[in-house]
């Protein structure tokens, strides 16, 4: 981990926007917190997430409610700036992609990326 750490946070990402699944998003999110410059990140089912603290960026988390592993709903509370958890879902909820939490993960992603409050001040 943190091998992978190092090198996102050592490549010139300046305005890209990162989507990790479980340990990748943790990694990018670790990334961020040393300093990689992406826009925005969103994390899918990235449980490890649990022991981190928060990111500057803007950021949403995914994670389903069945998923065992999942931060605690403290966590989810205090410290990704949006986070959503869906009913009825699995750790592996993203791999069935005609699924409602599939589709809406995509709906919200969307949102986010068109949302001018969430653009970096340079980009505003």
């Amino acid at each position: 981990m943190a091998r992978a750490v190092g090198a996102l946070r050592d490549v010139d990402v300046t305005g890209w926007i990162g989507l990790g699944y479980s340990a990748g998003g943790t990694a990018l999110w670790r990334a961020v917190q040393q300093g990689a410059p992406l826009s925005h990140l969103f994390c899918v089912s990235s449980t490890r997430l649990r022991s981190e603290g928060p990111i500057a960026i803007p950021h949403r988390v995914f994670f389903g409610a069945e998923d065992p592993a999942r931060p605690n709903d403290a966590w989810v509370r205090q410290v990704p700036k949006r986070a959503t958890v869906f009913d009825g879902a699995a750790h592996d909820y993203y791999l069935d992609t005609a699924s409602r939490a599939v589709r809406e993960t995509e709906r919200r992603i969307l949102s986010d990326l068109s949302d001018p409050s969430t653009l970096p001040n340079h980009a505003k």
